[in-house]
């Protein structure tokens, strides 16, 4: 894809074309670092239970299935609407403290 002289052609899209699969795998990952955070630590960062339970799981590396060694650490089956919400949920808490402290 070719510029336009006298544009910004960093704000069309074109440069996502050399992404590919890394930028899904960083939202993937991103995705169940949130699900886990919120699960074991949210309420207790510092929690022994939820470290160990971490500690055990990726003790376990890719020796298992990885779906459901997730689903196992942070305690029910999720899809895609979970992984989505995992990803939205942290923009929406930022959003509405940030702008409360606008007004």
């Amino acid at each position: 894809v070719v510029s336009t002289q006298s544009t910004g052609w960093h704000h069309r899209f074109s440069h996502l074309q050399f992404y590919g699969a890394r930028y899904y795998s960083y939202l993937w990952s991103r995705s169940i670092a949130n699900l886990v955070f919120y699960n074991l630590f949210y309420d207790d960062p510092f929690s022994e239970s939820g470290g160990e339970r971490l500690k055990e799981f990726l003790r376990r590396g890719s020796s298992v299935n990885y779906k459901r060694s997730v689903e196992e650490l942070v305690g029910y089956e999720f899809g895609l609407e979970e992984m989505v919400g995992a990803l939205v949920e942290p923009v929406k808490m930022f959003s509405r403290g940030y702008l409360d402290q606008q007004t």
